[in-house]
């Protein structure tokens, strides 16, 4: 453990290149994941977890490294520039105490390691300093969902739900293009409903213009009755599916509220909870990714001679009679 007072120059300036790049490895983690967590894209998760991969062996050799009064300091700083990426609120605090938590136990768990093994192992102390880091990311990142959930819905409800209904409909439009014939995403309702009537009907071609759009009218306002929507013919179908998953999003609010269920109150809470079971699934394979990375970590930091990993005598109590 460090020592600065008495260390040379060698190790202050080692110890010193490793503080940076864990700290700069935990500040691009909070900037990313910051960032991921506004735009609310799948694709915008990929940085944060190929940082949290790097940042959990980083994690795990500053706990080996560092004294503890060292690593106090350097995670304390850490935790508190939480605060600079996040919105400065009670979920930021809390935030704040989690980070520090998996810090200071990822500290102990290390320590553990070190004294209690008798050959160094470094995915062991990595896979041990992973499972609580990983808790505390994923339940810091959980709660700030919830907090942006909740504000989002305060102040923009029917934006809130508008941002929901793309989300699915993103998801489900590949599906309905398999499943209903000639669907196309950028096919205008209309265009979508004359070429129905011209399959379907092998004499619609030979009618009059007149008698051809009191057909596509009445087509139209049959299937805008069916959907529940107002529709003038010319959207997407893209944008009619993005109109009926609202609505039944916005009627499915309105009949848990007439039933006394507060839906709005429960969604901040349900996204959360579905956000924290996914982190969960994936927690494993980063677990793995990140042991992974920790041993050709340390295979170059001891080939670079970086590190050393030297042979000590312990001294262990016995029982004699």
């Amino acid at each position: 453990m460090a020592d600065f007072k008495t260390l040379p120059y060698a190790k202050i300036f080692k110890l010193s290149v490793l503080g940076l790049f864990f700290a700069g490895g935990w500040l691009a983690l909070f900037w990313f994941s910051n960032s991921a967590l506004a735009e609310g894209a799948y694709r915008d998760w990929l940085t944060p977890i190929a940082l949290l991969i790097i940042a959990i062996p980083l994690t795990a050799l500053s706990a080996i490294a560092f004294g503890p009064k060292t690593y106090f300091l350097l995670t304390a700083a850490l935790s508190f520039a939480f605060l600079g990426f996040f919105t400065p609120d009670f979920y930021a605090l809390l935030g704040v105490a989690l980070v520090f938590f998996g810090f200071w136990r990822a500290f102990h768990r290390a320590q553990f390691e070190l004294h209690n093994n008798i050959k160094f192992a470094p995915s062991h102390i990595v896979r041990n300093v992973g499972s609580i880091i990983l808790l505390a990311f994923m339940l810091m990142l959980s709660f700030q969902v919830y907090a942006r959930v909740a504000s989002d819905i305060a102040n923009d409800e029917d934006g809130f739900y508008g941002r929901m209904a793309n989300t699915v409909t993103k998801g489900i439009l590949p599906i309905i293009e398999k499943q209903v014939p000639g669907f196309e995403q950028d096919l205008t309702l209309d265009q979508f409903i004359v070429n129905g009537l011209n399959k379907n009907f092998e004499n619609n071609s030979e009618l009059t213009p007149q008698l051809r759009q009191l057909e596509l009218s009445a087509s139209r306002s049959e299937l805008s009755k069916s959907l529940g929507i107002a529709v003038s013919g010319q959207e997407p179908l893209s944008q009619v599916v993005l109109l009926v998953v609202e609505g039944q999003l916005k009627d499915l609010v309105a009949n848990f509220e007439r039933r006394g269920l507060p839906l709005v109150s429960l969604l901040p809470a349900v996204y959360s909870l579905a956000i924290f079971s996914l982190l969960r699934i994936l927690s494993y394979f980063v677990g793995l990714a990140a042991q992974a990375v920790s041993v050709f970590l340390f295979w170059l930091l001891k080939a670079t001679r970086f590190i050393r990993i030297n042979t000590t005598q312990i001294l262990a109590e016995q029982v004699e009679i």
